[in-house]
């Protein structure tokens, strides 16, 4: 689950266009024959694709919008968010800021975040804290 407004467009699809690319499969994700890359950045329409709701706001034209998403993929994904979507994906989580995390919480009664990892069960810490 992905909440879309704020990491749709700036990690999943970026993600997942330039995935082959941080695979070394292709030097450009336009190399990829597969990817939606064609149809957001460079107009080529893919008949089975349906523009999502967040890209068709980036511009009230098809041009538009395919120069603010070429704008948009110019800015790297970092390591980091790439490591964060590919654990949310791996592990089942929620992708999305806190606010958006505790609203699907409510919505389904269960904790939709990871839990705490278990210390080091000989620590005088952990013997305190099961005191």
């Amino acid at each position: 689950m992905v909440d879309s407004d704020n990491y749709f467009l700036t990690g999943i699809t970026r993600y997942i266009e330039f995935n082959p690319v941080r695979a070394e499969m292709v030097v450009r994700p336009e190399s990829y024959p597969w990817s939606s890359y064609h149809q957001h950045a460079l107009g080529k329409t893919i008949s089975l694709l349906t523009d999502h709701d967040c890209y068709l706001k980036l511009g009230d034209s098809a041009s538009k919008r395919q120069q603010s998403y070429l704008k948009l993929c110019k800015q790297y994904l970092s390591d980091d968010e790439a490591s964060l979507i590919r654990a949310s994906v791996n592990k089942a989580w929620i992708l999305g800021d806190d606010s958006f995390k505790q609203k699907i919480e409510r919505q389904l009664c269960v904790s939709v975040s990871p839990k705490a990892r278990g210390g080091d069960r000989k620590s005088i810490k952990y013997q305190h804290s099961k005191g």
